[in-house]
């Protein structure tokens, strides 16, 4: 009578279910507290036999209803984070201790005709082969410890990249995060102002 009506019946069926097999169990679900309030509960159910036959169960009741927030509001704001990086002009970017590019996305790809699948699981010396010594130094760096922002060109495009270098517990370097945000239409913009300043002073000069 308890349980949350929405979830009296799976509740119910699965627990019928179980108890009748002799399984011991377990299950989440929502429960109406004595105050009204709704709480999430995870149910750890231990089913007695004799005989073969179920005959009684002991269990307890967990309340999870906060670690439950938490994980949603994990999940919101990871879902907020990609939405961002998916209409953003970013790369997001990570590389284990080795090297090896475990994880890339985002709208800055695009720009440079770069998919996901085809840079994940690839060591860096792959990505950026010898020609790209500065990509293949910052990556290096940042595997060494340390942590930097630097301003690369890539097929055209200018990065405006911070470097990262991840840690475990023992205080080893065992990766790299990188966001690397495309500014080229930044810098472009700032060139044409410092060409058209200039054509200004030596006008102003020439008069």
């Amino acid at each position: 009578e308890h349980v949350h009506p929405e979830d009296r019946d799976r509740v119910v069926s699965f627990c019928r279910r179980e108890t009748k097999a002799g399984r011991d169990h377990q299950i989440e679900y929502r429960m109406r507290a004595a105050d009204g309030r709704v709480v999430r509960v995870r149910d750890i159910v231990r089913v007695v036999c004799e005989d073969g036959r179920p005959s009684s169960s002991r269990g307890v009741l967990i309340d999870v209803s906060d670690r439950r927030r938490s994980e949603e509001a994990l999940r919101s704001a990871e879902e907020r984070l990609r939405s961002l990086v998916a209409s953003a002009p970013v790369i997001l970017f990570a590389l284990d201790g080795r090297g090896v590019l475990t994880h890339i996305e985002g709208r800055g790809l695009d720009a440079l005709g770069l998919r996901t699948l085809d840079l994940t699981g690839r060591h860096f010396t792959e990505i950026f082969p010898p020609g790209e010594d500065r990509m293949r130094r910052n990556l290096a760096r940042s595997l060494a410890g340390d942590q930097f922002w630097d301003m690369v060109v890539y097929h055209g495009r200018s990065f405006d990249t911070h470097y990262t270098a991840m840690r475990n517990a023992a205080g080893e370097v065992d990766g790299l995060i990188g966001v690397a945000t495309d500014v080229t239409e930044r810098e472009r913009a700032v060139e044409e102002r410092v060409r058209l300043e200039g054509q200004l002073l030596h006008a102003q000069r020439l008069e």
